[in-house]
């Protein structure tokens, strides 16, 4: 996926929305991979992250099924974060089917919104796809600028498409996905402690906090590699470990809160 969107006609979105469902519906039946046709979900409306997840019914728990993001590969990733779980939590389950919901529509709770902006991003489209007695489905569509109303229209038509079409996919082949990622998505507040407080509240590794501090410096992702003198493959799992315990989205909510924390901190002084 290229870091900048590719740019639609009206025109063409809608051409290319119709082959988007052919792929859809090969991806959902095992002959083609998830993240292609997320990918084109992504370059088609404009998106930062498409993902498709699945709430429980039973607990407080969203997996996730697919997922692709404008920042994948990149030495700083996103953090993997259901905003529609945060905000919405269980009301999930009781959205019509085949609806598009915006969460800058909906009685939005300051800290969502907060969490939304420090994360980069204006508003999240969530498309429940199926749902049962003990989950639901849903798609997830996060974007960084306001979703233009030619583009919501072919999103609210897509929405009962790839409903009917989820009801008929193979057997077995989410469940399989799931098998192999036994660990719930987070959807959880994040740390308000100050990252880099010497009580390591995050409990990040050494390399970790000194890689926030790094950050915090404003040292530039190229660089902090050389100065620790890791590889850069190393520096993502760091990167994804500080996201995991520190409940940020990613880059740009990492540095958001270590600079506000600072800033809190030499007030205070």
């Amino acid at each position: 996926m290229t870091s900048s969107s590719y740019f639609f006609s009206d025109g063409e979105k809608a051409r290319h929305s119709f082959a988007l469902v052919a792929d859809w519906v090969r991806a959902i039946n095992g002959s083609d991979d998830f993240e292609n046709v997320l990918t084109e979900l992504c370059d088609l409306y404009s998106a930062e992250t498409a993902q498709i997840s699945r709430r429980s019914r039973r607990r407080d728990q969203t997996r996730l099924i697919g997922r692709r993001d404008r920042t994948d590969r990149k030495l700083f990733s996103r953090a993997v974060r259901s905003y529609a779980a945060w905000h919405l939590g269980d009301l999930i389950h009781s959205m019509r089917i085949g609806s598009v919901s915006y969460l800058s529509e909906t009685r939005c709770e300051s800290d969502t919104a907060e969490m939304l902006e420090e994360a980069g991003l204006a508003d999240v489209a969530v498309v429940v796809i199926g749902t049962n007695d003990a989950y639901t489905d849903f798609l997830e569509l996060h974007f960084a600028n306001p979703v233009p109303s030619a583009d919501r229209n072919l999103i609210a038509t897509m929405g009962p498409v790839f409903t009917q079409s989820w009801k008929k996919r193979a057997q077995g082949k989410i469940e399989g996905i799931l098998n192999g990622r036994p660990f719930s998505i987070s959807d959880a507040r994040p740390l308000q402690a100050h990252i880099l407080d010497p009580e390591n509240p995050a409990g990040l590794t050494r390399c970790e906090f000194r890689i926030c501090s790094l950050i915090l410096e404003g040292n530039l992702p190229d660089e902090i590699p050389k100065i620790l003198t890791v590889s850069k493959s190393t520096l993502r799992s760091h990167m994804r470990a500080i996201y995991l315990k520190t409940g940020v989205s990613g880059q740009v909510e990492l540095i958001h809160r270590l600079h506000a924390a600072a800033g809190q901190q030499s007030g205070a002084a």
